[in-house]
């Protein structure tokens, strides 16, 4: 049963996607990029969508939610599947939310691969300096050991992500998969469309983001 609108605001670890669903809802996106986005989606409520494979939050809560309101923004670390073990976006058991939306709008910040690397570092950095040194060595010796032997038993592994963006060619292979992904579910849903933007240059202290692509469904 196809439900409510969607709004996929996807990209990798680090590009900007909850900066971007912050100016979403403060209504301080430009207006060329509001103009590609249904009208009133900075008033849907925002569900992590990876946290259904990480299974902090169930598919059916989401689908449910997705039942009861106009619309949903959904956000998407295109790279954490691949952490996982997995290679096919299809295989999330969170995909099958992109196909149960009634109308679905796809947002990929697709920044390049240095200014993402970044990015991602500023912030994992000043994530790591608020927690004690304790925290640190718990998460580094004894939390992701035992998340690779538990994915190991399960036949499956773990990456983290800081090894997956040192490997030379794997982001952009990365970006090839999620666009044609994203091509294939868009085919045959006529008015739907994906907006390809990047991190911009701020004024001042302000993110900000310019588009640089928009790919209509064919329907």
């Amino acid at each position: 049963m196809k439900s409510s609108r969607m709004l996929l605001v996807s990209g990798p670890s680090g590009s900007g996607k909850s900066t971007f669903i912050r100016l979403l809802q403060d209504q301080s996106l430009s207006a060329q990029i509001r103009s590609f986005l249904p009208a009133d989606a900075g008033d849907w409520p925002c569900v992590e969508a990876n946290n259904v494979l990480k299974g902090d939050q169930t598919f059916e809560s989401v689908q449910q939610l997705m039942h009861t309101q106009p619309g949903i923004v959904l956000h998407y670390d295109i790279v954490f599947i691949h952490c996982r073990g997995m290679k096919r976006y299809e295989d999330d058991p969170a995909f099958p939310l992109l196909k149960g939306s009634e109308g679905l709008d796809i947002v990929f910040i697709k920044p390049e691969a240095k200014l993402l690397l970044n990015q991602y570092w500023e912030r994992k950095n000043a994530h790591e300096g608020r927690k004690s040194m304790f925290s640190r060595n718990w998460a580094k010796f004894v939390r992701l050991p035992l998340r690779r032997l538990k994915a190991k038993l399960k036949g499956r592994s773990i990456t983290t992500m800081e090894e997956l963006y040192a490997m030379d060619g794997w982001l952009p292979w990365c970006y090839g998969e999620w666009e044609a992904t994203v091509r294939r579910l868009l085919a045959p849903r006529s008015g739907n469309r994906m907006v390809v933007i990047e991190p911009a240059e701020s004024k001042g202290s302000s993110p900000s983001f310019r588009l640089t692509q928009c790919i209509e469904a064919d329907g």
